[in-house]
């Protein structure tokens, strides 16, 4: 029989082991073909080796038209692109919205994600809310759920829930409700309010109070008037140059006074701590760090230092002059802690990641960046803390944390007292001429309204809807539109 014979049995054992070589090695060969496929590699139409990328492309609305390199894809947004990497145009498109496009680098075997891109309408209808026959001044709450418009010679005001913009304002008084009148308001002196803050639970109001005679008085205000307002005791004839809610918390205050002297004050006790003097700018973060910038006139230099539970930690020094702007913005991102410091003295700014963690264990600082600016007025984080942005007569700095890499650009016809602010975590707002201008963090996608000459600029949390007050003559307006079109 054929498996008593020795021969054959030999050449049945040659056939296996080269069969289980043969199986093997075609084994080997689609697992690396697998590999090369799954790392991004591909054969080209012309026949080439070439490696692909991967890029997620979200935009608002959703359902905008792709176009790589002016070619329309098939895909709309929100979609999931797999393309041969390097470096292309990025449009999208969608009608009655302005167009979107960007120059992005698609990395060989890596994923970008460009989910940020915001199309907005070609045109913004706006309709009337409410119509005040006196100036009226605005605030809007941490979660923009609330929006209100106040007179800030009566404190009269109204709330309105601008997630239910059917429903009717809440008529309400800025006026401290619980507190005795001081004697100097025996006189009935006329009094301005303004809103200087809001605490983290969207309803309590840090409310200032101005007399003619410059004196004033502070108050925490519950927006929906059902809680009674907690007046905040401050020196007599001491001027308080800046006032703030610790952590936006509604127990602890932070004052500076003009003469320099950075207190802690307890609100339920009054009890109060000093924590420096000869302070000239200061910011808090969470619950137990403070840093403030202090002249030091010893060196000549304004010293910037980290205070934690009253232990002290110098992170910088800047130059020194008591007519001087100083800028702090503190945030974190990506669970790591983001300190941006500056003056207008300086030719720079500074941003450092974990100081606070390094001097605490004598390792050496990292600055992430220090570019250079001419003149800086202020430093302000976008809304995800990605970005921190230094605006200055001449130019706009904007640091990327997530890409760490500067962008620095000018943007037209600003005046030299412009303001520019956040819109949300990737794009800014500034009125140029007489129109509202919406920009990215790159000054790229600048979209103009000319015939929008806002005084203040809201958005509801879905950002699908504008509200703006107009101050005009005499009167004040409340006006929303859609982002949408329909």
């Amino acid at each position: 029989m054929e498996f008593l014979d020795p021969n054959y049995r030999k050449r049945h054992d040659r056939m296996l082991i080269v069969g289980y070589l043969l199986l093997g090695f075609l084994l080997a060969g689609l697992t690396i073909i697998l590999v090369l496929v799954t790392s991004g590699y591909d054969i080209s139409r012309r026949g080439e080796v070439i490696v692909n990328s991967i890029a997620f492309v979200n935009s608002t609305p959703s359902n905008s038209q792709i176009y790589l390199d002016k070619t329309l894809l098939g895909n709309k947004t929100d979609a999931r692109l797999v393309v041969e990497s390097g470096e292309y145009l990025l449009e999208l498109k969608q009608a009655g919205y302005f167009p979107w496009s960007k120059n992005v680098w698609l990395k060989p075997q890596k994923v970008g994600f460009y989910q940020y891109p915001f199309l907005f309408p070609e045109k913004l209808d706006f309709g009337q809310i409410a119509i005040y026959k006196s100036r009226q001044l605005s605030s809007q709450s941490p979660d923009k759920k609330w929006l209100i418009t106040y007179d800030p010679s009566s404190a009269q005001a109204n709330l309105f829930d601008i997630s239910q913009p059917d429903n009717a304002p809440l008529d309400l008084s800025l006026e401290a409700s619980n507190q005795s009148t001081p004697a100097s308001e025996e006189t009935n002196q006329p009094s301005q309010y303004r809103i200087v803050s809001w605490a983290d639970d969207n309803r309590t109001m840090l409310v200032k109070k101005t007399l003619t005679d410059k004196t004033t008085s502070y108050s925490l205000v519950d927006s929906r008037g059902e809680k009674p307002s907690i007046p905040i005791s401050v020196g007599e004839d001491r001027p308080v140059k800046r006032l703030s809610l610790v952590n936006d918390k509604t127990d602890n205050l932070l004052i500076l006074y003009a003469n320099g002297e950075l207190i802690k004050q307890n609100i339920d006790t009054g009890d109060e701590v000093v924590i420096a003097l000869e302070v000239l700018a200061y910011n808090s973060f969470g619950k137990d760090v403070v840093v403030y910038i202090a002249a030091n006139h010893a060196s000549n230099k304004a010293d910037v230092i980290i205070n934690e539970n009253f232990e002290e930690y110098k992170l910088t020094e800047l130059n020194y002059s008591d007519t001087a702007s100083y800028s702090l913005a503190l945030s974190r991102f990506n669970g790591k802690n983001i300190y941006a410091v500056g003056s207008n003295l300086d030719e720079r700014f500074y941003v450092y990641k974990n100081p606070l963690e390094d001097l605490k264990s004598g390792r050496p600082l990292i600055l992430l960046s220090s570019p250079v600016v001419n003149q800086l007025k202020e430093l302000k984080f976008s809304q995800n803390s990605r970005f921190v942005a230094a605006l200055t007569p001449e130019d706009i700095v904007v640091y990327d944390a997530e890409q760490a890499a500067p962008y620095r650009f000018q943007v037209d016809n600003l005046a030299d007292d412009y303001h520019l602010s956040w819109m949300d975590g990737h794009r800014l707002m500034a009125n140029i001429n007489h129109g509202l201008n919406i920009f990215e963090f790159d000054g790229k996608n600048m979209v103009t309204y000319q015939d929008v000459d806002p005084t203040n600029i809201y958005f509801n949390k879905d950002y699908d809807t504008i509200y703006i007050t107009d101050n005009q003559t005499g009167k004040t307006i409340l006006e929303s539109a859609s982002l949408r079109v329909n």
